[in-house]
């Protein structure tokens, strides 16, 4: 019986242009998020390509000190170190 009364009020309720503005917005929110997720990929898979200046040999390790670095200050191991020394 409660199912009758709610596929009324949906069909009262929503019309044609509310599920196409719907779709719209759904469609254009599930682009943004697959372009951001997969854009640092893209990246970094054309950084380590042959042909790329930065995959070229280096004289010095100043790049694997770089990232080292940027990967300590961005936290990357945070979460385990606090969750073991609480233990």
């Amino acid at each position: 019986m409660s199912f009758f009364w709610f596929s009324n009020l949906v069909r009262m309720h929503l019309s044609w242009p509310v599920l196409t503005y719907a779709a719209t917005w759904i469609i254009l929110l599930t682009l943004t998020v697959a372009v951001a997720s997969m854009s640092p990929q893209v990246a970094f898979v054309s950084a380590i390509t042959p042909s790329s200046s930065f995959s070229q040999k280096c004289s010095s390790a100043v790049i694997v000190a770089a990232s080292a670095c940027v990967v300590r200050a961005v936290g990357l191991w945070e979460h385990d170190q606090t969750s073991s020394n609480a233990n």
